[in-house]
């Protein structure tokens, strides 16, 4: 049998169980990309994002897990993610009767958060918890900022900056937000195969100010 006979699924499986820098050095990083099944990776963040229904809650428990999993939610988006014909809106208006979920405001949108998560998005966004929360759910979060973008990158497929922005109402082009932009740079780093020490890969790399690499800015037409 020619490489060409054999199922395009198959071929595709057979290419990823391949050294990944060896194949991006074979075929670049645009046909790498080709590689991945894209109704595979739509299911993916299907289940990821608790919208499939073997994932939806069917329970207030279940439901709170999914707030701590994904974050901040909107009622649509709390009802997306409730198994019908459960009521979405009574399940997580009792999350928020006894405390366990709280409504606040996230870009300008009312968005419910497990009330555990309520130091987080006050150290990352500003925004202001409600009274009478206990004291261990207001504790201040070292890299509350970059805990929320890596949150975000646990429960999604490939995503932008402008996404991260649209979500959370954080600028990363203006001054003071950079850090947001590359929140989830060590995550990301820890999840690429190392193909080179890191003093050869930065030989040649612009300089930097510790934490980012400094690049002139892009000539504006």
């Amino acid at each position: 049998m020619y490489e060409g006979d054999a199922p395009s699924a198959e071929r595709r499986a057979a290419a990823l169980s391949l050294d990944r820098e060896l194949l991006r050095e074979l075929l670049g990083q645009e046909e790498l990309r080709d590689l991945i099944d894209g109704g595979a990776l739509e299911r993916l963040e299907s289940d990821l994002q608790r919208l499939s229904p073997e994932r939806q809650a069917t329970s207030r428990d279940e439901l709170h897990d999914v707030l701590r999993a994904l974050g901040g939610l909107t009622a649509v988006q709390v009802r997306d993610r409730v198994l019908a014909p459960l009521d979405a809106a009574s399940m997580v208006a009792e999350l928020v009767r006894e405390r366990r979920a709280v409504l606040v405001r996230i870009a300008r949108a009312a968005h419910y958060i497990a009330a555990e998560d309520a130091g987080l998005y006050r150290d990352a966004l500003g925004v202001v918890p409600p009274a009478g929360l206990p004291g261990a759910f207001l504790e201040p979060v070292d890299g509350a900022l970059r805990e929320l973008a890596a949150r975000h990158g646990r429960t999604h497929g490939p995503f932008t900056t402008a996404e991260l922005h649209a979500r959370y109402g954080v600028d990363p082009s203006k001054q003071g937000s950079d850090r947001f932009a590359y929140a989830s740079r060590q995550d990301v780093h820890e999840g690429l195969r190392k193909s080179l020490a890191r003093e050869v890969a930065l030989a040649n790399a612009p300089e930097s100010d510790g934490t980012f690499f400094k690049v002139p800015k892009v000539i504006e037409r």
